[in-house]
């Protein structure tokens, strides 16, 4: 009886302490419920958030996103569960209450939106919300300006694929459109500039989060590999040449640093961190394949996925979407030190896989990271037929195990 006891009091402070850690992290989750509905949650006062409460297995609310001033995006419906094609944008003000149908795209099917990261012009609360649909003549960028008084939407281009990024100050954006062309749009003009350089084996540009500098990968036509360059004031500088095969990269959040890796049919290459400058390298990881990673707000951690695979196993040119896959795996990298931790593996969701397929893309617009730069967030295949859940990982502690926060397929953090 007294082991019992005893058990029992270790099992309450274990209890007691993690949902202490939970309380303590700053900002609020979205998330996508297994019941296909929009839940916040607060992690400092402990509440959960209803914005939907209409969602059936043939209306499935996506990929929320949230503004870096609070407010909070949500779309209907997921194309593949309806046979009504037609994206409908939800805006909340404040991700606690229900958001408001703000513009509807017919025939259309969403596939991504973005957040501008400044207000406009037009008045105190107008703020652009970018929007990628997909359609009969490929994909759509819509642009949807928030007001105070009412909403406004334009088509600014077209394209298959189509990937971009925003100017910090919210006035421009870098595109690459059908694979071959660069260009930056001027939203006061609503003009396209060409960029007259030749993208290389690349998905998402970047633009710095801090200055006029964008990163993309150019066409060497020598040997037909990627160079990851730096294009501002119309001039070039190489920070790295030759690279093969697919490469992904990101802005470090400070814009100091970018991290880099490359991917080919048979091998997935190291996480690479280099000076956004020199073109230097800072760290490395070593022996460990970065398959998607995710920087810190601080700029100091980086949070990558690796697969759970024997080393020099991985045979396909795009392994989330073709490859059966039963485990991942979180490590992160720490930029001051360069070691790099392993956590635990995990079984991604459909909807985490997706994120993770275009994670190049989802890190400009979407957080997993605590605003404390503490915490990540993720969607997992729980145990033993349980469902899908929404699960945090503190990476503050070397032996951590991610706990449990709620059923769900996706969840993002927000910005504060």
């Amino acid at each position: 009886m007294k082991h019992f006891s005893l058990l029992f009091i270790v099992l309450l402070v274990c209890v007691l302490s993690i949902s202490a850690q939970q309380h303590a992290v700053p900002g609020k989750i979205v998330y996508i419920g297994q019941d296909n509905n929009v839940y916040t949650y607060d992690l400092m006062a402990g509440e959960h958030h209803i914005l939907t409460d209409d969602a059936t297995p043939a209306r499935v609310y996506q990929y929320p996103v949230w503004s870096n001033d609070g407010r909070l995006a949500y779309f209907c419906c997921d194309a593949t569960r309806t046979s009504q094609l037609q994206t409908q944008v939800y805006i909340s003000s404040d991700g606690i209450q229900a958001g408001e149908l703000v513009h509807q795209i017919p025939l259309s099917i969403f596939t991504y939106a973005y957040w501008a990261p400044r207000n406009c012009d037009t008045d105190a609360s107008c703020r652009d919300l970018s929007i990628l649909v997909g359609g009969n003549e490929g994909f759509s960028l819509v642009f949807v300006r928030d007001l105070q008084t009412q909403n406004t939407s334009q088509i600014i281009g077209q394209g298959a694929p189509f990937y971009y990024s925003w100017s910090p100050d919210a006035k421009q954006l870098i595109t690459q459109r059908n694979q071959r062309q660069l260009d930056i749009y001027h939203i006061d003009q609503e003009t396209f500039q060409t960029i007259p350089l030749q993208p290389g084996f690349f998905s998402a540009p970047a633009w710095s989060p801090v200055d006029d500098r964008l990163l993309m990968g150019v066409l060497n036509p020598i040997d037909r590999t990627t160079d990851l360059v730096i294009y501002a004031n119309d001039s070039t500088t190489t920070l790295v040449e030759g690279l093969a095969g697919s490469v992904a990269f990101s802005w470090s959040p400070d814009g100091n640093m970018i991290a880099y890796r490359t991917i080919t049919r048979d091998k997935i290459g190291d996480l690479i961190v280099i000076d956004a400058i020199t073109g230097e390298i800072i760290t490395r990881t070593t022996n460990k394949e970065a398959l998607s990673f995710f920087w810190s707000p601080d700029s100091q951690k980086i949070a990558f996925v690796t697969i759970a695979q024997p080393r020099g196993t991985f045979n396909i040119s795009y392994p989330l979407q073709e490859t059966p896959l039963s485990l991942l795996g979180w490590s992160v990298l720490d930029v001051t030190n360069g070691i790099a931790r392993a956590y635990s593996n995990f079984t991604p969701t459909a909807e985490m896989i997706y994120v993770l397929t275009y994670f190049d893309q989802f890190t400009q617009s979407h957080r997993i990271w605590s605003p404390d730069s503490t915490h990540i967030v993720f969607s997992e295949v729980l145990p033993n037929n349980q469902g899908n859940g929404i699960s945090i990982l503190d990476t503050t502690r070397p032996d951590t195990v991610p706990f449990f926060i709620a059923e769900g397929v996706i969840g993002f953090w927000s910005f504060n």
